[in-house]
């Protein structure tokens, strides 16, 4: 949900006000601006990530749990952190996009929650990882391509 709200904030807030040609328009690169916005997105992720290893920490140094936290749980809570940024990047790309809601505008969140199924049905873990770096491959590649060309 972080990443829906935070892809919202950061993309679909500029259009709806008008403020895009405002962020384009100063003396910094189109490419700055995405990094800055993805960077931003990725200190999210890893805040996440560290909020859930300091509650992994505080429950197994707990004695009043008596069974500990198992590894997998561990590594699948920072996981599903790392999922956030498929949300986020699909919002980002579809508030970019110039279609109509009723074409291709929704697209990206319909191939970020296929994605997201697809990655949550994985019996292993490195299967979900791979089909996450590719999603995230996908999804990127075609964020940094729209935000270059587009007019605001």
């Amino acid at each position: 949900l972080l990443g829906l709200a935070l892809g919202f904030i950061h993309f679909w807030k500029p259009g709806i006000r008008k403020t895009w040609q405002f962020i384009i328009h100063r003396s910094t690169t189109r490419t700055a601006i995405l990094l800055s916005k993805m960077s931003v997105a990725s200190i999210m992720v890893i805040c996440m990530s560290l909020a859930w290893l300091l509650l992994v920490k505080i429950v197994s140094n707990s004695k009043s749990i008596i069974i500990p936290p198992e590894a997998g749980i561990v590594r699948l809570g920072v996981f599903y952190a790392f999922l956030s940024l498929i949300a986020y990047i699909s919002i980002a790309l579809c508030a970019l996009t110039n279609a109509r809601w009723y074409t291709t505008k929704l697209f990206s969140i319909i191939f970020g929650l296929v994605m997201y199924a697809i990655i949550i049905s994985q019996a292993y873990f490195y299967r979900a990882a791979f089909i996450f770096v590719l999603a995230f491959v996908v999804l990127i590649v075609q964020l940094y391509q729209v935000f270059l060309q587009r007019e605001f």
